[in-house]
């Protein structure tokens, strides 16, 4: 994980949504094209980034770049790994990574349509604290 700006977040959040088939049609807050759905991911970014400071990295594996990470204080922001690359290890050391980074004090809010990561959130020690009819909030 590398810290990059946010004017270089766009092309890493390309690589971490792109092929990933059910994110784009399904689990996304806006499904549609891989355009579209990273459009509104970054129009969501520059609006949370007028509110707090945020953090960009981008993943790479062997050099080549998987996916993109966001933090901001005590929160995931926003995250994508390449589906190519996304293996229960990965995930978990890319998980753990966050925990360390985040020491251990963090929260993640989700649209409720993305019950997949929901699940690996939850699946994974956070526990879910609050639920309305359009966001979900963990803690760990």
């Amino acid at each position: 994980m590398q810290t990059i700006t946010k004017a270089e977040l766009q092309q890493y959040m390309i690589v971490g949504f792109q092929d990933d088939v059910e994110l784009l049609n399904r689990f996304h807050h806006k499904p549609g094209s891989l355009q579209g759905c990273v459009h509104a991911t970054m129009k969501n970014v520059e609006e949370c980034a007028s509110l707090m400071p945020l953090q960009y990295y981008r993943l790479v594996l062997n050099e080549k770049p998987i996916g993109f990470t966001i933090t901001g204080p005590a929160i995931l922001y926003s995250f994508g790994i390449n589906i190519k690359f996304r293996t229960k290890e990965l995930v978990l050391e890319w998980f753990n990574k966050m925990k360390e980074m985040l020491r251990n004090d963090f929260r993640v809010v989700l649209y409720n349509i993305n019950e997949r990561a929901i699940r690996f959130f939850e699946r994974n020690g956070m526990e879910n604290i609050h639920q309305d009819k359009e966001y979900t909030i963990l803690v760990l």
